[in-house]
């Protein structure tokens, strides 16, 4: 196996591993909800600046995931066709492409209203 190969795997591999860190955090606040009011004390508003400050980072550990990806494939000696012809490669790309664009559009569009929604002091809409 080439050096570089070695290389590309060890990134794609620890970059997985790295990529993990958002379900804890996430279980972390499924979890205080268990604990009952009062909301909005100290420590949530710490969880919730956590995670969202995180979202630029796991949209750069996707990235990274995605092109040291394709690069292990260019790297085997293998087209990028590839990707469809192998169930597993099409479901992990395509599923890295949806979680991708949901935690964009997350972070640009949903977040800055809620934030706004918070600063006005409004009550959110009940549908």
């Amino acid at each position: 196996m080439p050096t570089s190969v070695a290389i590309l795997r060890v990134i794609h591999i620890l970059n997985a591993v790295l990529m993990a860190w958002p379900i804890y955090a996430l279980v972390m606040v499924n979890q205080r909800l268990r604990l009952g009011p009062p909301l909005g004390d100290r420590v949530d508003i710490f969880m919730e600046n956590t995670i969202k400050n995180r979202t630029i980072p796991c949209l750069i550990f996707q990235l990274t995931a995605l092109v040291s990806g394709l690069a292990l494939i260019l790297a085997s000696n293998q087209s990028l066709s590839v990707i469809f012809s192998n169930t597993a490669l099409a479901v992990k790309f395509g599923l890295l492409l949806v979680v991708m664009g949901l935690l964009a559009m997350v972070h640009f569009n949903l977040q800055p209203r809620i934030d706004s929604l918070f600063a006005s002091g409004q009550p959110p809409l009940c549908i």
